[in-house]
């Protein structure tokens, strides 16, 4: 599992549209730490995710339901991934593990999200409806087996299918190559993270950890059993992590067995990530025009 800032662990990513909130960096990351040159950078693949949910938001009120554009905004600007533990103290020092980011997040597409008010309050009847109407029907779904083995599908009918259509065109041929490069790094960080090297580095780290009074196996370990009381303590931990992870040279490893691990995973679908990057690059014109026409929404810098 690999280690979000977001204080989450990567497992297994499967492509799930959350009701009524878009997905900012689900689109096309194949998880490798130095993407290629025609990779969307984290700021595109943001603008991908607000024009896919204005042309939602277009579809569905066209249908006769309430939709309000819901992004986590500037929240996800600072996040970062950092797939074998933090090594950048600058960054861990100003957000520690991430919560401040993650409750930012949560804050604009949490509860009080105008979209789940909304859905909450309707009929039964309506809200199958407008689920219906998201998502799309049962009878015509696109399916793909994705490197980790999952299998991910989606309707090609409904608003959600209908705005991928408009941003990248055959939502037949997107959708595989999408969910197969956002499952890339499923299947080969968990590889890293217990090859037995990787966990030599990190018997190290854990020693330099424990040196600063923090008992934790590896980072993921840290994750899973931390408990900050503060955000000052959440620093100093975060801060620990970084500075035994650029002494010890886990991150480093951790790049090395991924690009080793991970050659033949990505070679194996190669094809496919080339044409989602591809998809993503024919849109992102196409994406700058909604944003700059949309009230109130602004492409990232």
């Amino acid at each position: 599992m690999a280690i979000r800032s977001l204080v989450r662990l990567r497992a297994a990513v499967v492509l799930v549209a959350a009701l009524a909130v878009a997905a900012p960096l689900a689109a096309c990351a194949d998880g490798r730490p130095a993407p290629e040159d025609n990779a969307p950078t984290a700021a595109q693949r943001r603008d991908l995710s607000v024009a896919e949910d204005l042309l939602v938001g277009r579809c569905m009120r066209a249908l006769g339901f309430e939709y309000h554009h819901v992004t986590a905004g500037s929240a996800l600007a600072d996040d970062r991934d950092f797939p074998y533990g933090i090594d950048d103290r600058d960054w861990a020092a100003k957000h520690g593990l991430g919560a401040g980011i993650r409750a930012a997040v949560e804050e604009r597409t949490g509860a009080g999200n105008p979209n789940r008010v909304y859905v909450g309050g309707l009929y039964p009847e309506r809200r199958q409806a407008y689920t219906v109407a998201m998502y799309g029907r049962s009878e015509r779904v696109l399916s793909v087996t994705v490197p980790t083995g999952d299998v991910v599908s989606m309707s090609a009918d409904g608003c959600l299918a209908d705005a991928q259509t408009h941003l990248y065109g055959d939502v037949t041929r997107w959708f595989p190559a999408s969910a197969i490069t956002n499952n890339v790094a499923g299947a080969v960080q968990p590889a890293v993270l217990t090859d037995a090297r990787y966990k030599a580095v990190a018997s190290d780290w854990a020693a330099c950890m424990a040196g600063r009074g923090h008992d934790f196996a590896d980072p993921v370990d840290l994750r899973a059993r931390f408990q900050p009381r503060s955000p000052d303590e959440e620093r100093a931990v975060a801060t620990a992590e970084a500075d035994c992870v650029l002494r010890t040279g886990l991150a480093d490893t951790g790049r090395r067995l991924d690009a080793e691990l991970g050659t033949p995973v990505r070679a194996k679908y190669a094809a496919d990530i080339r044409a989602c990057h591809r998809f993503q690059a024919a849109a992102l014109p196409r994406a700058a025009e909604l944003i700059s026409t949309a009230p109130g929404t602004e492409a990232s810098d």
